[in-house]
């Protein structure tokens, strides 16, 4: 009789249904706080949006078991979107929308996530949105897609630009803790650079002179100053060879230890 029980309560437990609403997620943390998204000159605001949803990302996946799994299926229904988007013909393009996918197990994380996703848009693409009843987060990521063209070739052009002439685009270090900063932000862009080679959009890493020649502009004015830098810089370049030689091994080894020795440890 027990062994009867027992089967019974499998078969008619609460995991039992196939409609994936007995299976729903449980909203474990509710105060979810994203950041607004600033539409920034074009280029720029491609290497945001893809910080931006990695944040959303690592926000997310605390305030459920089934949240990252959301996001994911989200994010990737509003990029293939985005990929039909770019090569469709212009009047095919107005017809294009994400797939929107109800899934029983994510129901209470969409209902909480999808208005503040709304929310963290500028108010007039938030606006357009509601104008047009494109209510779910699909839309939210598909319009911020087309909105910052991520792996156009303005993106591609404004990347470039930046990472052979950082000095001229505002990627100059004036003191320790700036350079730090102004480093990564540099090596960002060429981490963006070889994701998109990665995924064949025709975009190549610039010759390592011209890195190596990059990036001394970025700490050239320190280097100037601090005397101790000076000395471990030169020791580096020299051992090296990278002066004589430069290699995208040898830009990226100068680059690690350019971060190592303007933190503060080792300068004390």
């Amino acid at each position: 009789k027990r062994v009867m029980l027992a089967l019974a309560s499998k078969v008619s437990g609460p995991n039992s249904s196939g409609d994936g609403e007995s299976a729903k997620d449980k909203v474990i943390k509710s105060d979810l706080k994203i950041p607004n998204f600033t539409v920034r000159e074009v280029g720029q605001r491609a290497l945001d949006l893809d910080n931006w949803t990695k944040k959303v990302k690592s926000l997310l996946k605390p305030i459920s078991d089934n949240a990252e799994e959301f996001w994911t299926t989200v994010y990737e229904s509003a990029y293939e979107a985005y990929a039909s988007y770019c090569v469709a013909k212009p009047l095919v393009k107005l017809e294009i929308e994400p797939k929107v996918v109800k899934d029983g197990r994510h129901n209470r994380v969409r209902n909480l996530v999808t208005p503040i996703l709304r929310n963290a848009l500028p108010s007039d693409m938030e606006t357009g949105l509601i104008q047009q009843d494109q209510m779910e987060a699909e839309h939210v990521l598909f319009a911020l897609f087309r909105k910052c063209s991520p792996g156009g070739p303005e993106e591609r052009a404004a990347l470039l630009k930046r990472i052979q002439n950082p000095s001229e685009n505002g990627i100059v270090a004036s003191n320790f803790t700036d350079a730090i900063d102004k480093l990564k932000v540099w090596n960002s862009h060429i981490q963006r650079i070889k994701k998109m080679k990665d995924q064949g959009m025709g975009v190549s890493i610039p010759d390592p002179s011209l890195l190596w020649k990059a990036l001394q502009s970025i700490t050239e004015q320190l280097v100037t100053q601090d005397q101790n830098l000076a000395h471990k810089v030169r020791d580096a370049r020299n051992s090296l060879e990278v002066d004589h030689n430069p290699t995208e091994a040898t830009v990226a080894t100068m680059y690690k230890l350019c971060l190592l020795y303007t933190s503060p440890s080792p300068r004390d």
